[in-house]
């Protein structure tokens, strides 16, 4: 055998099986079922995840209007409660918003008690937080947690 036939022997056992070549291009492309699948499960993660966020609106307070729906999470809620009704507040960091329950403190002790805590809070942003319940509430006492 000379160069050149050894070359085309080579060549030649490449190309030798082409269904197997056929079979690797198969392996590499999504049958439709698969493609389908995928997109479902696209579809289904999209839709989950607008089905989510919306959903977050479902737990606003309704008299809140939306121009006010942020002054609820941040920790002014209050303000929406009946003129002074609360009998205490807790004003704090996130350590406050975590850690105290008010429907705890009403069943057990029967005290009337708002959360005020919001994350990352400064003692200035108490400070202001606290005048600023002072126009809508006249608890008994007041708690203040702050790392």
């Amino acid at each position: 055998m000379n160069e050149n036939e050894e070359i085309l022997n080579t060549s030649n056992d490449s190309n030798e099986n082409p269904t197997n070549l056929e079979e690797k291009e198969e392996k590499n492309h999504l049958t439709p079922l698969q493609k389908r699948r995928i997109i479902k499960a696209i579809v289904f993660g999209f839709l989950t995840i607008i089905l989510f966020a919306y959903s977050a609106f479902i737990f606003i307070p309704r008299n809140l209007k939306p121009s006010e729906a942020t002054r609820f999470y941040m920790g002014k809620g209050y303000r929406d409660e009946y003129k002074n009704s609360l009998d205490a507040l807790i004003i704090g960091s996130s350590d406050a918003f975590s850690c105290f329950s008010p429907s705890y403190m009403y069943e057990q002790y029967g005290l009337r008690t708002y959360n005020c805590g919001v994350s990352k809070q400064s003692v200035l942003g108490m400070r202001k937080q606290l005048e600023d319940a002072l126009k809508y509430q006249k608890p008994q006492s007041f708690n203040s947690h702050h790392q």
